[in-house]
């Protein structure tokens, strides 16, 4: 049996390298998406069973959210809720975890102060019953009408080109952000995904000194066992619009319009 020299030997693994590591890239690459037409139609059936099983199941590709007028409105609609619903979701679950944290009896102290931190609490002397307040989850459908709002259902050139879909300033000029057209002194921030967007605004709702109020009221509706929904914290947030009261009203017609209470107790297919 002849014997194989180095250089061929040296040429075969890295073949075998080049092959495996081709394999698990296209394994673990993102699926592309469908046409439009499709991602409509599993968008819909997705919703659909979520509204009467409380399963919502992801789609396994990144939705691809329509130019304004590029279809119906009810299907931009669908698109719109299937991308946006499971990244709240998921938001959600990792407040919960953390909230499991703060109130296990042995969480390590260094921890107890991170999460102080990043909720906007003082570490020092740190009160877990007002961190509590702050460690909560938003109601989805309080999330899907205000993205909806302020992204315009996700057609906004901030959420096109930034992933901004909730229209959170910045004045830090040399922050990640874009600028208004028509305002000066202030950008809109973006973000590398949606996922962080909503991460970033839930993050503003449960340590901003402008929604004290907003957690105050979810922690009472908590300790007499009650669900904190959309339409029941919405009235705390007149400090997130210039046009106050009515801004209220316009985030509990969405609601109330697109049945987005639906969603409020909804899980995801892996949970």
């Amino acid at each position: 049996m002849p014997v194989l020299r180095q250089p061929l030997i040296i040429t075969i693994v890295v073949i075998c390298f080049l092959l495996a590591f081709g394999i698990a890239w296209i394994s673990l690459s993102p699926k592309a998406p469908p046409n439009l037409d499709t991602q409509i139609q599993d968008a819909r059936l997705a919703i659909s069973t979520a509204r009467t099983t409380g399963i919502f199941s992801p789609a396994p590709y990144t939705i691809t959210l329509p130019e304004k007028d590029e279809v119906p409105t009810q299907m931009a609609k669908s698109l719109f809720v299937a991308k946006i619903l499971p990244k709240i979701i998921l938001e959600n679950a990792r407040i919960r975890k953390q909230r499991e944290q703060l109130l296990s009896p042995n969480i390590n102290p260094a921890h107890l102060n991170a999460l102080a931190k990043s909720y906007g609490v003082e570490p020092a002397g740190v009160s877990k019953t007002e961190l509590l307040k702050r460690i909560d989850k938003i109601p989805p459908s309080l999330v899907l009408a205000q993205a909806a709002i302020e992204s315009a259902w996700g057609t906004s050139r901030f959420a096109r080109l930034g992933n901004a879909y909730f229209g959170e300033r910045t004045f830090d000029l040399s922050a990640p952000g874009i600028k208004p057209l028509r305002a000066e002194g202030f950008k809109v921030k973006s973000f590398p995904s949606s996922q962080m967007s909503v991460r970033s605004y839930m993050r503003t709702l449960n340590s901003h000194s402008a929604y004290k109020a907003l957690r105050q009221h979810r922690a009472n509706l908590r300790k007499t066992s009650q669900i904190s929904t959309g339409i029941a914290l919405a009235d705390h947030l007149q400090g997130y619009s210039e046009i106050g009261d009515d801004y209220i009203a316009i985030i509990k017609s969405t609601i109330q319009n697109n049945d987005f209470d639906d969603f409020d107790q909804v899980k995801l297919a892996h949970d």
